[in-house]
């Protein structure tokens, strides 16, 4: 009987799981919006530190980098990052990912009508993602893969699997919501809202800044000649 139940639910249980489907790309889109805001704003801020910033620093911060290269501070971390970049970059990884990826979500060969429009957004991210390289995206979706795609399941089944996407998009759009709001706050925009006078006052702070940052560095420095 329950059985029996169940099978009689299925219709409606696929007109939920389709809504939550519409839902998913829906927060996930508001999302992407957020981020695309972040690092439009990041934009704004590094122009703004190269036309009014930099020039006026760039004596003091060249001379505080050349101090950290020969303590081997700035080499270490350029090397850690050449490694990451490298690892992301893994072509042939990447294009693994990608064809899982392209022949699970492909439009014409899995979605039904009703579903339809759910792959071919998820498919035109996933060629975003491919062609910008972005293979940690990439894993990204392969792990919601195991969620959201139906795989014979039942559609409650199924409903139950994209309640939690869903719950993790949410989570993501939070995130981003958070970040766009550090950065709002962050002193690095707030200076490109200052008027001369206050940027002239901001200035001089970080130019004491770094010259205390050169003082501990140089002391450093000389320490460790003077222990050869």
């Amino acid at each position: 009987m329950q059985n029996k139940n169940l099978i009689c639910m299925e219709p409606v249980y696929k007109a939920q799981a389709d809504k939550l489907q519409e839902k998913i790309l829906k927060t996930e889109k508001e999302a992407e919006d957020i981020l695309e805001k972040i690092c439009f704003t990041e934009i704004l801020i590094r122009n703004f530190e190269k036309e009014k910033i930099e020039p006026k620093l760039k004596k003091l911060e060249d001379r505080l980098n050349n101090l950290k290269i020969l303590l081997g501070m700035k080499s270490k971390s350029e090397k850690k990052y050449k490694k990451e970049n490298e690892k992301n970059t893994d072509e042939e990884n990447l294009k693994s990912i990608y064809r899982k990826l392209a022949k699970a979500y492909h439009p014409d060969k899995n979605a039904s009508a009703s579903v339809k429009n759910f792959y071919c957004e998820r498919m035109k991210e996933i060629n975003l993602l491919f062609s910008k390289k972005d293979i940690n995206g990439l894993k990204r979706i392969l792990r919601k893969s195991f969620l959201e795609l139906q795989n014979g399941d039942s559609n409650l089944f199924r409903m139950e699997k994209l309640k939690k996407i869903l719950e993790e998009a949410e989570e993501e759009k939070r995130f981003y919501s958070d970040k766009m709001d550090e950065v709002l706050k962050s002193a690095r925009y707030k200076a490109t809202k200052m008027k001369e006078e206050e940027l002239k006052i901001f200035l001089s702070e970080k130019e004491e800044e770094i010259k205390r940052e050169i003082k501990i560095y140089s002391e450093i420095f000389y320490s460790s000649l003077k222990k050869r």
